[in-house]
């Protein structure tokens, strides 16, 4: 809040401005992952005030941040880094002035370099992957083709599905027909609350990256969507049985 306050009369005018850079993400990212926020934050402050990069930049480095926490320790921690940043960016969106943006941005920092020095304290430990890392695979299928693939993956090899939906939004980079199909098994299959609230986080923040990232936000929904082949919630089951009852 202290460097918010100090920092925000500086900015330049047009630093929301929507504009992505990846060697800028990938300084900010590479910092998050150390879990030292005093010099996270102040890499991006200095990047901003003189104009090397706009917010969009630094965003990008957050929610890369969250996504690859989750792949990194898949569970109820890293559902909550990719929603946590979810509500903070909502924030960012909706805030009236330059200081509680600048404030809301680097609270998602300080959040991640959080999360980051928490779960790398938790028993499970943090899996070696990074999200800048992920490559196309040489051949993809067609995309109704992939997206069921994927979904069938989940659940069993949520590495191969990620990987799979990697190279499908790098292919058809539009998520319509992957979150509709994602939808539709939340409905069916889902049975608590972060089902839901994870998938409208990361289809929201799909959008709010910049387009270079958006097929790594992709591979890491797979990590907490409902796989094709897990049984039916019971509600859903019940539902079903009132309907052929009839």
């Amino acid at each position: 809040a202290e460097r918010a306050s100090q920092q925000a009369g500086k900015l330049p005018a047009d630093w929301t401005q929507v504009q992505g850079d990846p060697a800028v993400t990938q300084e900010i990212l590479q910092l998050i992952r150390t879990g030292n926020l005093d010099d996270a934050s102040t890499a991006a402050v200095t990047q901003l005030v003189k104009g090397r990069a706009r917010a969009t930049a630094v965003w990008d480095a957050v929610h890369l941040a969250a996504g690859e926490l989750m792949m990194r320790q898949p569970g109820i921690y890293g559902i909550h880094t990719v929603t946590s940043v979810n509500g903070l960016r909502y924030a960012y969106q909706m805030a009236a002035g330059d200081e509680n943006r600048l404030l809301m941005l680097l609270q998602g920092i300080g959040w991640m370099c959080q999360f980051q020095n928490f779960m790398a304290s938790r028993p499970q430990g943090l899996g070696d992957v990074k999200i800048t890392e992920l490559a196309p695979l040489e051949t993809a299928a067609r995309p109704q083709e992939a997206i069921e693939e994927i979904f069938s993956l989940i659940g069993k090899d949520t590495a191969a599905a990620a990987a799979k939906s990697f190279t499908l939004a790098k292919a058809h980079p539009q998520p319509d027909r992957f979150a509709r199909a994602a939808g539709r098994l939340i409905f069916r299959k889902g049975t608590d609350a972060h089902d839901y609230k994870y998938a409208a986080a990361i289809f929201e923040d799909y959008r709010h990256v910049s387009p270079h990232w958006r097929p790594h936000m992709l591979a890491t929904a797979v990590y907490h969507l409902r796989g094709s082949t897990l049984p039916d919630s019971p509600l859903m089951v019940r539902a079903q049985e009132a309907v052929r009852s009839l």
